[in-house]
């Protein structure tokens, strides 16, 4: 069973999955974890509930990432014209960039949780054979401009820290 027949049956290919655990794939297996820890995860921290630096903000890319694009939904697709490969790396760097967010965070920075989804995440890109991206006219492997992103979390992430630091620093010699 892959994604496209839960497109097509909706919740009652879900019952079945449920019902006949041997006709999930390890690919299926990995895209339906990434959906549902992310968008779990990513409301919880988007409204608050598991707070950290950027929390937030890393919720929100979460949860954008996992509800909106991971799933590949036919609607989206019509509606923006982009393609369901393009979902997938779309929800993907959305997540790569929140985790890099969180490792920013020097105490989260080992955080196992945060390396094994950046992991799952690249491993999704693998599993689904998505072509080269095109950036400039040359093709770029999709797993090395996905995990970039995480570069570009860590980046973003680490200069809200800072930015926090000074302020805070000024309201207290202030």
């Amino acid at each position: 069973m892959d994604i496209k027949l839960l497109h097509e049956k909706g919740f009652d290919a879900l019952l079945s999955l449920a019902s006949n655990p041997k006709d999930v794939t390890p690919e299926l297996a990995v895209h339906l974890w990434l959906i549902v820890f992310m968008t779990g995860v990513g409301t919880m921290k988007a409204i608050g509930k598991l707070p950290h630096q950027n929390s937030q903000l890393v919720g929100a890319l979460e949860l954008l990432g996992g509800a909106v694009f991971l799933p590949g939904w036919p609607k989206l697709q019509q509606l923006t014209g982009i393609t369901v490969v393009y979902s997938y790396v779309f929800g993907c760097a959305l997540i790569m960039s929140a985790l890099g967010m969180v490792i920013a965070d020097p105490k989260k920075r080992v955080s196992p949780v945060c390396w094994i989804h950046a992991a799952l995440t690249l491993l999704f890109v693998h599993q689904q054979k998505i072509p080269p991206i095109m950036i400039f006219n040359n093709p770029i492997p999709s797993m090395a401009v996905v995990g970039g992103f995480i570069v570009y979390g860590f980046i973003l992430g680490y200069s809200r820290n800072v930015r926090n630091a000074v302020e805070e620093n000024k309201e207290k010699t202030s």
